[in-house]
Parts: structure tokens; C-alpha cells; sequence
């Protein structure tokens, strides 16, 4: 009878370290739920340089969160994608992959364009593959790509002496 005692207190003492596992996870599950739901408060109270800030920085590693943060507040994000459509013919599969991800999250009806569109091939595939829509946006993919400019004061403009 020894035997049995030792294996109902052996396994008492399971049933109380799983129930206090368990509410041991359940207690860090609430508290990472309540952290997000504050977290996510927190963020609807940040103003739209925040989000405009990763985008004028060509932050393209931020560009998916920070558009679509935009397009939940109502913001015109169409502004941002010839940035986007220049990642599809970037020289890292990284940058590629990231263009075409937010094209296909936040631009669906442009997603259709690239329709067969692939990251892993080779640059010339993609460049080709993203051809209509790098030409569509071409003025404005170039000016995205080289950030903004600025207009120098010509001969021309200096005021003449009369």
C-alpha cells in the first residue's frame, strides 16, 4: 500500500504544478493582451508625422506599417506609392519582397498589375516584370528615389541692375 500512496501524492503534486503552469501562462497571456490593447490606445493619440516621418525618410522598412496606419486614419496614401513601386526593381531581394508585400496589403488594385511578379528571380526579370508600373510612375518613382529637390537661384533670376 506504501507504493500507492507515494504515486497518488506523486501525482497530486503534478496536477497542482500543471494547474499552477497553467495559470501561470494564463496570467502572462492577460497581461500581454492588456499591454497590446494599451499599446494600440497609445497609438491611435500619435500624430500623422510619426507615421509621414518613415515615408519622407524612405525608411522602407517601415513603409507597410506607416501606410497603413495612413489609410486606417483616412489619409491620402496613393502620394506614397512611387516609392513603393521603386522597390520592386530594387537591387535587394529584401527591398523587392517589401515593395511587392505593401503593394499587395495596401494597393490591392495595383496588386493586379503585377500579377506573376516574383522577388526571388533575377533583377532583370523583376525590372521587367515591374516595367508598366515603374514607366507609369516614372517621373514620380525618380523624384521618390532621389528625395526632394531644391531649386538653385539661375542668372537668370538674380534681379537686374537698371
Amino acid at each position: 500500500m506504501g507504493g500507492r500512496s507515494v504515486l497518488l501524492r506523486v501525482g497530486t503534486e503534478i496536477c497542482r504544478s500543471d494547474a499552477m503552469n497553467t495559470t501561470h501562462v494564463l496570467t502572462v497571456a492577460a497581461i500581454l493582451i492588456a499591454a497590446w490593447f494599451l499599446f494600440r490606445h497609445d497609438w491611435k493619440k500619435k500624430p500623422l508625422t510619426d507615421f509621414t516621418r518613415h515615408l519622407d525618410a524612405r525608411d522602407w522598412r517601415r513603409y507597410e506599417f506607416a501606410i497603413r496606419e495612413l489609410a486606417k486614419r483616412g489619409q491620402d496614401i496613393s502620394i506614397y506609392l512611387p516609392q513603393v513601386v521603386g522597390l520592386l526593381a530594387a537591387d535587394s531581394k529584401i527591398q523587392r519582397a517589401m515593395g511587392q508585400r505593401v503593394i499587395e496589403k495596401c494597393y490591392p488594385e495595383i496588386a493586379k498589375e503585377i500579377a506573376g511578379y516574383s522577388y526571388m528571380q533575377d533583377i532583370s526579370t523583376c525590372s521587367r516584370q515591374a516595367a508598366p508600373l515603374l514607366f507609369r510612375f516614372a517621373e514620380k518613382t525618380q523624384n521618390a528615389q532621389q528625395g526632394p529637390t531644391v531649386d538653385l537661384p539661375t542668372e537668370n533670376d538674380s534681379p537686374s541692375a537698371d
